[in-house]
């Protein structure tokens, strides 16, 4: 009878681990979109900003 429940036990906390591995795995894919989706974010915005630095300084370059 122990042995039938340290079977038990053992199964359902190798269950339990296989259960956060995967949930692990997957929150790491999630992870890796959003942070990609923010440095994409962030590349626009750079180049949003460089473009109107850039037309900023040749306005003030063509008024003197």
């Amino acid at each position: 009878m122990n042995n039938d429940h340290q079977e038990m036990r053992e199964r359902i906390e190798n269950d339990a681990w296989d259960a956060i591995d995967v949930l692990k795995d997957k929150n790491k894919e999630e992870l890796a979109k959003h942070i990609d989706a923010g440095m994409e974010s962030k590349c626009n915005l750079t180049m949003i900003n460089n473009e109107y630095r850039a037309k900023k300084n040749d306005k003030e370059t063509a008024q003197r």
